[in-house]
């Protein structure tokens, strides 16, 4: 987790038993923290003299090393791997690569929220300015092109996305649409549609997903190996009060199935 500690942030490592295990202090803010190889890259920015991103790859054994970027680049989301990373250029409408060779791809999207790297695929949540108009697009990353999921209509706030089933699918939540979709992830064909309260955070748990509904905090279980979303169960979380306002935040632990949920983002 994040924690402001003075001018900048530091990360807090927890044990799966909820306690402290160290504190890593960052040189930059903690916006956007994403799994990287076996570590984790955490996305951030300083404001004197002026704004600049960096962006600090944490190892297994804590140690880290940040990298900052010229004043003209400045980055907000991630997607990739050690090998092959992309960044959003904030306020521009493009994705910025970082390796193998640092440029901004040809592919036009409007506002680049998140993102997730399939192979030759990169796919990007679009944004509108002042709307919660959105829509998921697909970069090919050897042409460079954009396909959008759906072309002939914006979606009501498109919140996240996740891959799921080892790369062959996609799961986005649609917001203010009360809606979860799911995706072919070679192609970008829309597969299915199902009506959830308020959806918010995605997670695989073996054959199922998790969605997270956030101002109800409830989590849907959907079925998705036969291609669909078929529901199987929800979990009514709301008890837990000040505890837990919202359920904006997700993960499962796969060797135990204990589900971790957070109310800050990301």
């Amino acid at each position: 987790s994040a924690t402001t500690e003075g001018a900048f942030d530091r990360i807090d490592v927890l044990g799966t038993d909820g306690d402290l295990v160290t504190n890593i202090p960052l040189q930059h803010s903690a916006r956007f923290g994403y799994a990287f190889g076996e570590g984790l890259l955490v996305v951030g920015r300083t404001t004197r003299p002026h704004w600049q991103s960096h962006f600090t790859v944490i190892a297994r054994d804590f140690s880290t090393t940040t990298r900052s970027l010229p004043e003209e680049i400045q980055i907000e989301r991630f997607a990739g791997t050690p090998e092959e990373m992309y960044f959003t250029l904030f306020g521009d409408a493009a994705v910025w690569r970082y390796l193998p060779a640092q440029r901004t791809l040809g592919a036009y999207v409007s506002l680049p929220g998140p993102m997730q790297l399939l192979g030759s695929k990169l796919y990007v949540i679009e944004r509108e300015i002042g709307t919660p108009a959105t829509n998921l697009v697909q970069i090919d990353l050897r042409s460079e092109s954009a396909k959008r999921v759906w072309p002939d209509a914006w979606r009501n706030r498109l919140a996240q996305i996740a891959v799921v089933q080892s790369g062959a699918l996609l799961v986005a939540t649609e917001q203010d649409g009360e809606l979860v979709h799911l995706i072919d992830a070679s192609d970008g064909a829309l597969l299915s549609s199902t009506t959830i309260d308020d959806p918010r955070a995605i997670e695989q748990w073996g054959r199922c997903v998790l969605v997270t509904s956030e101002d109800s905090r409830q989590i849907s279980f959907f079925d998705v190996a036969e291609r669909t979303l078929r529901p199987v169960t929800t979990w009514d979380v709301s008890g837990l009060g000040n505890k837990l306002r919202k359920a904006r935040s997700l993960a499962v632990d796969p060797s135990n199935g204990r589900v971790y949920i957070r109310s800050k983002n990301e």
